[in-house]
């Protein structure tokens, strides 16, 4: 039972956004700023209605044909995604979506990581490693070497209890590019 009486009008617009390529759930939002509640069922049941030729569709007039059209994703749009995982790889596909649609191209989630995925990029959690500056490495080299060459069993070390410390959010996600962790251990091994 829809939450709203749709109009015949009110079903000429759901009609004309489903032919310009709008999404369900957008449908339902553009509704939503008129002020009509509607659910997502109502919404794709009039969609369906339309299919079967139960709802004829009428030109609308020229006024309300300024609505405004969402755009097939392009090459240009799977490039822009593709530099901006580059230049920030910890966004979000919400993130990129709302960069998408600052640029005129308007989508869902679920189609903005399919760009993401054409723009060869996959999501991952950052991997973890102790962080050891450049200066620092040959002084531990050095000093592990010292230790193994007096045999020091570290018998006059007293050892507590660490704690850990969180210097960043454990859920963040980082795209990458595909195959590219593959490559940073196949360098590696040649090494």
């Amino acid at each position: 039972m829809p939450k709203f009486k749709l109009t015949h009008h009110d079903n000429l617009e759901i009609i004309a956004l489903y032919r310009q390529s709008w999404p369900v759930h957008a449908i339902v939002n553009k509704l939503a700023a008129r002020g009509i509640d509607v659910t997502w069922g109502t919404v794709k049941h009039v969609i369906k209605r339309y299919q079967s030729g139960k709802i004829g569709y009428e030109t609308l007039s020229k006024e309300e044909e300024k609505l405004p059209t969402f755009k097939y994703i392009t090459d240009h749009d799977v490039n822009f995604v593709k530099n901006a995982l580059a230049k920030k790889p910890t966004q979000t596909s919400t993130d990129i979506q709302r960069l998408l649609a600052d640029k005129g191209t308007h989508t869902s989630k679920s189609t903005v990581k399919k760009v993401i995925k054409a723009a060869g990029y996959t999501a991952s959690s950052p991997k973890y490693g102790q962080m050891v500056r450049e200066p620092n490495k040959l002084k531990r080299v050095l000093f592990s070497k010292a230790v193994i060459a007096d045999n020091d069993n570290f018998d006059n070390i007293i050892f507590t209890d660490e704690c850990s410390v969180q210097l960043h959010d454990n859920k963040v996600i980082l795209y990458r590019e595909k195959d590219s962790l593959l490559q940073f251990y196949l360098n590696l091994s040649t090494h």
